[in-house]
């Protein structure tokens, strides 16, 4: 079989991926659920791969390292725990569903106001308002494999005081990507396509604190007579049980 659809997600799976997935389901449950070894096991696992995300997108805090079921899910969580009533977003006609979808939902509501441009300094330049929150280019594009000037539109942002994130899902794992040289306030990124690992992880890093009223709430192991989401992150938009099998293949 030849498999052409890389893009979509990488296949075969190289050999270190399927040993960390077995050695995971030998020996990690549920992390931060008790003081067993195999829950212990899967919190080091857990902290390790932040670390190595950290490390490979140069994210400057600690903390700022999200792992969740991939990039729908990340930018999801940032597009709807950011933006607020009355906020303007500028964004590209080169975006995934998963970034337009649910900007258009929140225009429908009437909650923000919305551009959509070329992915270029200059044309995105001529949309910005006062109201200007966030702007939102993907890094590389799914269709055409074209490569966007992120970091000059992020210096673009910074010089407004506009949040700058971008979708790096084609990118990483090809591109050198560095949240500070390239001016990323949010990169939202997949596990399964240049990374390498299994469907269904990914996750988000925050270049600085930022305030995200969490898309799930639930359990996380910790702060449990809180009756609301824990206020630490990365928990606080970690709600539920993580996926360790998928955790381990992104780490190795």
């Amino acid at each position: 079989m030849i498999y052409l659809d890389q893009a979509a997600t990488s296949f075969p799976k190289i050999k270190e991926v399927q040993d960390a997935v077995i050695d995971c389901m030998n020996h990690c449950t549920n992390a931060n659920r008790s003081t067993s070894v195999t829950s212990l096991n899967a919190s080091r696992l857990i902290y390790q791969t932040r670390k190595l995300i950290k490390e490979y997108f140069h994210v400057p805090q600690d903390g700022c390292v999200v792992l969740n079921s991939g990039n729908t899910e990340s930018l999801n969580t940032c597009i709807k725990g950011i933006l607020k009533k009355g906020d303007h977003v500028i964004t590209t006609y080169a975006e995934h569903n998963s970034v337009l979808r649910p900007l258009y939902q929140l225009e429908k509501a009437n909650i923000i106001t919305l551009s959509i441009t070329s992915p270029t300094v200059e044309n995105i330049k001529k949309h910005l308002q006062k109201k200007t929150k966030m702007i939102i280019v993907t890094h590389s594009s799914n269709v055409t494999g074209e490569i966007y000037p992120i970091a000059e539109i992020g210096k673009l942002a910074h010089e407004h005081g506009i949040l700058m994130m971008s979708d790096i899902a084609q990118s990483a794992g090809h591109l050198l990507i560095d949240m500070e040289k390239m001016n990323l306030d949010i990169l939202c990124f997949s596990g399964h396509k240049g990374l390498l690992g299994n469907s269904g992880v990914g996750g988000f890093c925050l270049a600085q604190s930022i305030e995200i009223e969490p898309l799930i709430s639930g359990g996380t192991g910790m702060d449990s007579f809180n009756h609301f989401q824990s206020d630490y992150y990365p928990e606080h938009v970690e709600a539920g049980t993580r996926n360790m099998t998928g955790i381990a293949s992104l780490k190795a």
